[in-house]
Parts: structure tokens; sequence; C-alpha cells
């Protein structure tokens, strides 16, 4: 339950019951769990439950189907975060190390004493010029995304019988790249393997 890019956020309960008590008046906090339920004592979710103002999500639902409906989106740095800017929502999370962190849409919580503000700030209206700059970013970064990727399920089946040449050799080519990239970086100081 460790978000590896918010080591400093490492309580999700903490997280949690910061943004309910810290939630504007008149709005709810959605709690939905990530797909791995049952990973949890059932005190973690008595406990969020205990707050007025916290609900759960059945687990069935999707995030995209409960996106639309929300004001805005906070996760540890998830990819809930992109999905929140697909539909122009406003998106918070607890580490400017998120691969999402520079996206219009996202606000950064670096220290709990400012998260009512960027809770108003995040669920304040928003006029729809500013929801379309934030759909356009995050489908900028979804076709660029998947302009330099490659499927990587198919590669890792037992049996690759389905898989094509071609993405066997644009999966290559995208590691070496990556490795090149690697070198070049390190050769400026600026990767450290040690880290």
């Amino acid at each position: 339950s460790v978000q590896a890019r918010c080591k400093e956020f490492n309580d999700q309960s903490a997280i949690a019951r910061q943004i309910a008590i810290s939630l504007p008046a008149g709005l709810r906090l959605v709690i939905k769990e990530h797909a791995w339920i049952g990973g949890r004592q059932l005190s973690f979710y008595e406990n969020l439950l205990s707050l007025p103002n916290v609900i759960m999500a059945h687990p069935g639902l999707r995030a995209i189907d409960l996106i639309p409906k929300a004001a805005a989106v906070a996760s540890l740095g998830g990819t809930v975060t992109l999905e929140a800017g697909l539909f122009g929502k406003p998106a918070i999370i607890f580490s400017d190390r998120s691969e999402f962190s520079f996206l219009p849409h996202v606000r950064v919580v670096d220290a709990f004493r400012s998260l009512p503000h960027v809770l108003r700030e995040a669920t304040a209206p928003l006029e729809d010029d500013v929801a379309l700059r934030y759909r356009k970013a995050a489908t900028k970064l979804c076709n660029a995304t998947e302009a330099i990727g490659v499927e990587a399920e198919p590669l890792f089946r037992k049996d690759a019988s389905g898989i094509s040449e071609a993405q066997i050799e644009r999966a290559a080519l995208l590691l070496q790249n990556l490795l090149a990239l690697h070198e070049q970086e390190r050769g400026r100081g600026r990767l450290r393997l040690d880290a």
C-alpha cells in the first residue's frame, strides 16, 4: 500500500481522513478501492466510514464511471490522475515525482497544511475552456505514450505464438533506445544507478 513515488504520504488512511476533514462544506469523499480489495483489515474501512462525509464506491464500479460525476479526483499518483484529465477534471496527487505531475489539471500536495487550499481550488467550478485544456493535455500525453510504446502484456505470455515479428522488433528497438538514453544520462551525471 506504499506508493513508491510518494513516500512522504504512505499512510493511506491518514490521507483519506485528511481529505475528508479538509473538503469544502457540502462535498463528500467517495473512496474507490484499488482492484486488490481484501488486502486490508475491515477496521481500515470502518474507521474511514465513521466520518460523516465519506462513502465507499462499490468495488464493481470502474473509476472512469465515477470521474465524470466528481468535482475532482485525489490519488497518490496513480493512473486515475491521467484519467481525470481525460474527463477535464482536476486531480490532486501527493507527489511531484509522479509521471503526471506536470499536467495542467494536476495539483500537487506537498504538506497536509496546504490540503484545504488545494481542495478548494480543485473543487471550484471550472470554465469550459479550462476543462477543454485539461482534456487536450491528457489526450496529448496518451497519444505520445502510445506512439512510443509497445503493448507489453503479450511479451510476458508463456505462449508467444500470437506476437508478430514486428511487435518483437519494436519492443527490442524501444529497449535499445531506452538503454542508450540511460547511458547518455548517466554520462551527464543525471542518472544514478544506486538510487
